[in-house]
């Protein structure tokens, strides 16, 4: 069975070759070590044979199986609380401004270029036209926004250093767990690492198309259902065939008609055959 692993430096690099920029000309992967530093210096841990580089995690020394490799405390993660989008941006924009906020030495770690489709033009080369219309993401601050979606954990928000992990899907139970115990966040190894390897994270069961749109990652071992394959140029074939040809959802003939044209153009010939079949 193939390995599927992302790097950071990986995704900017095909965000790069699919879709326009507009970022601001900072950096697109942030001051890990800074990160790393606040949050020992406020009673969280590292692994001492881990050392950030390259985009990543990596081991300097044989760490083992069921190992802890980092643990956060809870008061270090700048919390969502229930906010929409444009009010967390607006929150961490905010801090990240003020070098009096407690969470301005971890926030201003952080990158300052665009992450995902807040701001990233959606390509026809990657994307179906529908797929195109719906991978865009409304936001006040789009930079901004961006950045926080692509690194906030479920309903908890930011955390750092755990953030500095990249995802695998080969490492399916490696994630982000909280500790009532000790009132932490830990990633917890889930097998063993030699000296040179990326240690990765696991970012939770997500299709091809959520971890493209959300997290600008074309990870080729993702799952690929129906929203995927309709919405983006990959999956089976005969699956994809059927997923386009019984498609109901926000879907007309003339979104049809133009996907078989853009299709025709890129040589998608099984959207064609999908989008032909809907029309009959």
């Amino acid at each position: 069975m193939a390995i599927w692993r992302v790097n950071r430096a990986v995704i900017f690099l095909l965000l790069g070759l699919f879709v326009a920029s507009s970022g601001d000309g900072g950096s697109s992967s942030g001051d890990g070590q800074a990160a790393i530093d606040w949050v020992l210096k406020n009673g969280g841990y590292v692994h001492p044979a881990l050392e950030y580089r390259d985009g990543g995690m990596f081991a300097t020394a044989g760490i083992g199986n069921d190992t802890v490799l980092a643990s956060v405390p809870k008061a270090l993660a700048f919390p969502l609380n229930n906010r929409s989008l444009d009010d967390f941006t607006q929150a961490y924009a905010a801090a990240r401004s003020d070098p009096s906020s407690f969470h301005y030495p971890y926030l201003s770690t952080l990158p300052t270029t665009c992450q995902n489709f807040a701001c990233l033009t959606p390509s026809l080369d990657v994307f179906t036209v529908l797929g195109a219309k719906h991978a865009k993401i409304e936001a006040a601050m789009p930079v901004e926004a961006s950045v926080v979606m692509s690194r906030w954990w479920g309903k908890v928000g930011l955390i750092p250093v755990l953030d500095l992990f990249n995802h695998a899907e080969a490492t399916p139970t490696q994630f982000v767990k909280f500790s009532p115990f000790n009132s932490t966040y830990q990633l917890r190894s889930t097998r063993s690492y030699s000296a040179g390897d990326q240690v990765y994270n696991y970012y939770l069961p997500r299709n091809a198309l959520t971890l493209y749109r959300m997290y600008g990652i074309l990870d080729v071992g993702a799952l690929e259902d129906c929203d995927t394959m309709r919405a983006m140029r990959r999956g089976d074939p005969v699956k994809r065939v059927a997923c386009v040809a019984y498609a109901k959802d926000a879907v007309d003939s003339l979104i049809m008609v133009e996907e078989i044209k853009e299709a025709a153009e890129r040589g998608d010939w099984t959207m064609v055959k999908g989008a032909a079949q809907w029309l009959e």
